[in-house]
């Protein structure tokens, strides 16, 4: 089990699919400033303290798209009340140096070194991931790592109720509101919402099919602000605690 503080609340994480790196979002919501950095991992998917990249202090009104091969891309909004965005911005995310802006651009895939964005209309080309330069179709040549995102079950779901009875069932804690529920081939994994002492908390639940418990944590007081409950990469259940903590969990 490994804990890693980070100096404002957590809002997204983001493994990369080619490279052990973690592209993680974070804002200061009374400061009005958001930041993107990158976690250098091993080969495992445990993060190395020691070798910290630098935050990079983006604007407020950004979408962070992901981490590829270390390069972190975000959308840009000009105008806010517009939910287009204007423009595709590319960062090192090792050196926290801008790479390149490519305005008009919307983000659709990455597929190794290469960029599918939508630029005019219907209109797809493919941009270079390090130059943002038009270039042409090419067969990846990197293999890419599966990340486990889990399942959404917001209420009214047709599954949810199973769901909570299991929760109920292994827990003894009653959930309410919606699951993120993820299978694992040995493992289930499961984020909930419960009531303890009139205070709504949100657990982070891992349980074998057979029904044992590997590990049982609280994740927050109240309702999370952040967009990412848990993945799983690496051979790693990849999370946050408490927002500030991203935490990593090693299963098989």
């Amino acid at each position: 089990m490994q804990r890693l503080p980070l100096p404002h609340p957590i809002y997204k994480i983001s493994p990369d699919p080619y490279e052990p790196y973690l592209g993680i979002e974070f804002r200061d919501s009374e400061q009005r400033k958001a930041y993107v950095q990158l976690v250098t991992c091993d080969e495992n998917g445990q993060c190395i303290p020691d070798q910290v990249n630098p935050a990079v202090e983006v604007p407020w009104w950004i979408n962070f798209l992901g981490c590829f091969h270390g390069i972190l891309l975000c959308h840009s909004f000009d105008n806010p009340e517009v939910p287009r965005p204007t423009a595709l911005h590319a960062i090192d995310g090792r050196t926290g140096q801008p790479l390149w802006t490519v305005s008009g651009a919307i983000w659709q895939e990455t597929v190794d070194q290469m960029i599918s964005v939508q630029v005019i209309e219907e209109k797809n080309i493919f941009l270079d991931l390090r130059t943002g330069m038009q270039t042409t179709i090419s067969s990846p040549t990197n293999l890419k790592t599966e990340i486990g995102i889990p399942r959404h079950y917001p209420e009214g779901n047709q599954y949810l109720n199973a769901l909570q009875k299991l929760i109920r069932y292994i827990t003894e804690n009653q959930p309410i509101g919606a699951c993120d529920y993820l299978e694992l081939p040995l493992l289930i994994i499961i984020s909930y919402y419960f009531y303890e002492a009139d205070k709504l908390k949100n657990n982070l639940l891992i349980v074998t099919k057979t029904g044992q418990v590997q590990w049982h944590e609280s994740l927050f007081l109240g309702e999370a602000q952040g967009h990412t409950t848990f993945v799983n990469w690496r051979h790693q259940v990849i999370y946050i605690k408490d927002q500030v903590y991203l935490c990593c969990y090693a299963v098989s």
